[in-house]
C-alpha cells in the first residue's frame, strides 16, 4: 500500500483539505459536562449582565482550536508546505459553531470547525439546538432586562460581543478587552429543535402569539413551561432583537453600532430553511440622522452621527465587507476625525 507521501499531489491536497475543514461532532446533549462550562468575563460587555453570566463556555476545549492545521504544520516538510498552501488560500475561512440552548435560560457554545485562525471571515455558521422546556413564568420574571429584551436574547448578544473581540477562544483572557477585531461577511444562524418525550413540542394549535403572550407573562396565557420551545418562535424573537438593534433607536444605538462595523449580513434559518436576511450594507446606506436617536453613543448630536456613519463605511470597506455609498452631502460637512 502506498504511503501518503507517495500519493499523487492532487489527491494529497484533497485529503489534507478534508482533514482541515471536517467539523468535530457537537455535544450529544447538555445533561453532562456542565462542570467544564463557565461564563467568561474577559470583555467589557455592553450586554446586560444576564447575558455573559448565562453564556457558558467549554473551558476544557483547547485554545488551539485550529489544532488539525497546527499538527499538520509540524509534520514533514512536504506536508507542512502543502498544508500552508491550503491555509494561505483560506484567506477568509468559514467557522462552525454549535450552541445548545438549555431550558431557554443558558447558551452553551462549542466550536466545531476552525480551520485556521483569522480575523476576517467569509462566514460563521451557528446552529442553535433547543434542549429542555420553555422558561417557567417565575423564571421569566427574572430574565427581563434592559431595552425590553429578555435574558436569553442578551446571551446571544454577549456571545457575539465576545467572539468579535477574542475570536473562537474559550479560555479566560487576562484583563477586560473592548476592541473588536473580527469581521464576518455572513453570519448564518440556524435554529433546530431537540425536543424529546419528556419535553415535546407544543401542539399545533399553540402559535407564536401564544408564546409571545407567555413570554410577556399575560395572566390568561397558556402555560408552556412543560413544552420545548419551537425553533421558529426563538427565531422570531431573535429576528425582532436584530431588527431593533439595527434600527439604532434611542434604546439600542449603543448596542447596534458595532454590528454595522463588523458584519456584512445576517441570515436566519429554521431547520435549515431560509427565513430572513438582514443586509447591513443596504440598511446603513440610506440611514439619516434622526432626532429619535437620542442616545447615539451617548452623544445626541447630528455631527456625531454623520462622523460615525462615515467611519463605519470606511471600516467596512477596509475589512472587505459590502459597502453602498449613498448620496450623503453631510459627509462633506462633517469629515471623519
Amino acid at each position: 500500500m502506498a504511503s501518503f507521501l507517495q500519493l499523487p499531489h492532487e489527491l494529497q491536497e484533497i485529503i489534507l483539505e478534508y482533514a482541515l475543514i471536517t467539523p468535530a461532532s457537537p455535544p450529544v446533549d447538555p445533561w453532562t459536562g456542565k462542570e467544564n462550562r463557565q461564563p467568561l468575563h474577559d470583555v467589557d460587555y455592553k450586554a446586560w449582565s444576564f447575558g455573559p453570566n448565562n453564556t457558558l463556555y467549554d473551558t476544557s476545549q483547547q485554545d488551539d482550536l485550529a489544532g488539525t492545521s497546527s499538527a499538520l504544520l509540524r509534520t514533514s516538510w512536504q506536508i507542512h508546505e502543502e498544508t500552508k498552501g491550503i491555509l494561505d488560500r483560506m484567506a477568509r475561512p468559514c467557522y462552525l459553531l454549535d450552541v445548545m440552548i438549555v431550558h431557554g435560560l443558558e447558551l452553551w457554545p462549542t466550536w466545531l470547525s476552525v480551520p485556521v485562525l483569522r480575523t476576517h471571515l467569509d462566514e460563521v455558521r451557528v446552529t442553535f439546538r433547543i434542549f429542555g422546556h420553555c422558561i417557567s413564568r417565575e423564571g421569566m420574571r427574572s430574565t427581563l432586562g434592559d431595552g425590553g429584551h429578555n435574558g436569553p436574547e442578551w446571551c446571544f448578544y454577549a456571545l457575539l460581543e465576545r467572539f468579535l473581540v477574542h475570536g473562537p477562544v474559550t479560555s479566560r483572557q487576562p484583563g477586560k478587552h473592548q476592541e473588536k477585531k473580527v469581521y464576518v461577511k455572513t453570519l448564518t444562524i440556524n435554529f433546530e429543535s431537540a425536543a424529546d418525550e419528556e419535553h415535546p413540542l407544543p401542539p399545533p394549535e399553540l402559535t407564536w402569539k401564544d408564546y409571545f403572550r407567555y413570554k410577556m407573562r399575560v395572566k390568561d396565557g397558556p402555560d408552556l413551561s412543560h413544552y420545548a420551545m419551537r425553533p421558529e418562535w426563538l427565531a422570531n424573537s431573535l429576528r425582532g432583537q436584530i431588527a431593533s438593534l439595527l434600527a439604532l433607536s434611542s434604546y439600542t444605538t449603543r448596542y447596534g453600532v458595532f454590528l454595522y462595523e463588523h458584519i456584512g449580513s445576517i441570515r436566519v434559518l429554521v431547520e435549515g430553511e431560509f427565513v430572513e436576511e438582514f443586509d447591513l450594507a443596504k440598511q446603513l446606506a440610506p440611514m439619516k440622522y434622526d432626532c429619535d436617536i437620542a442616545n447615539f453613543s451617548r452623544d445626541p448630536s447630528r455631527e456625531y452621527f454623520w462622523r460615525w456613519k462615515r467611519r463605519a463605511q470606511r471600516v467596512r470597506q477596509e475589512a472587505g465587507l459590502p459597502v453602498i455609498w449613498a448620496d450623503d452631502p453631510e459627509f462633506a460637512e462633517y469629515p471623519e476625525d
